[in-house]
């Protein structure tokens, strides 16, 4: 490779980082590896999203000047309002993007309201395959070590990056589902998976 990271190396994120650095800290821009999250705010929905524009605007054009490949079309735009403020929209490069209902960072599913229903649906989600993977194997392990493998394989999913979503304010009924998977049968009760 004349220029570059190997996509998945140890090292690829920071370089990346480190060679977009410039961009991070002018545009005060999130980032991680080649993912990054301009934001945009206002008092209006129309000031933000103006606001927004401007920032996505200077980011591509910065990425492109410095021999970047940006996919415009791969872009998500989601509005955060505690009510539900409805659709709106960006134009960069001729390229309409139009926002979403969620937004998906690093593995979480943010939605437009933070109720995080589209998580919680993930979580259990996840978790039911790996205890459907757990099922397929079983046979290959002793019982301690099945716990082990539970506890690190399934809970993992079900609670991924439970510090931002699972909070006091999270609705009752996602509550409920949540820690009903938690302790249901197929995870919990050791004669299921033992």
């Amino acid at each position: 490779m004349p220029c570059g990271t190997v996509q998945g190396s140890i090292l690829g994120p920071v370089l990346f980082n480190i060679f977009i650095s410039p961009l991070i800290r002018s545009e005060k821009i999130l980032a991680y590896a080649d993912d990054n999250y301009p934001t945009g705010a206002g008092t209006t929905k129309d000031a933000a999203l103006a606001d927004l524009q401007q920032k996505v605007i200077i980011a591509e054009k910065w990425m492109s000047g410095s021999g970047l490949k940006v996919n415009l079309q791969k872009t998500e735009l989601c509005i955060f309002h505690r009510y539900d403020s409805g659709t709106g929209q960006i134009t960069v490069n001729n390229i309409v993007i139009k926002s979403g209902k969620h937004l998906e960072v690093l593995g979480l599913k943010f939605d437009s309201r933070l109720e995080w229903t589209f998580q919680v649906d993930k979580s259990i989600n996840e978790a039911r395959k790996a205890v459907h993977a757990m099922r397929m194997i079983k046979m290959h392990f002793q019982s301690q070590e099945l716990i082990e493998l539970i506890t690190s394989y399934v809970y993992s999913r079900l609670y991924y990056a439970a510090q931002v979503w699972l909070l006091p304010t999270l609705k009752q009924n996602l509550q409920k589902r949540l820690f009903s998977q938690s302790c249901s049968r197929s995870i919990s009760n050791s004669s299921s998976l033992l």
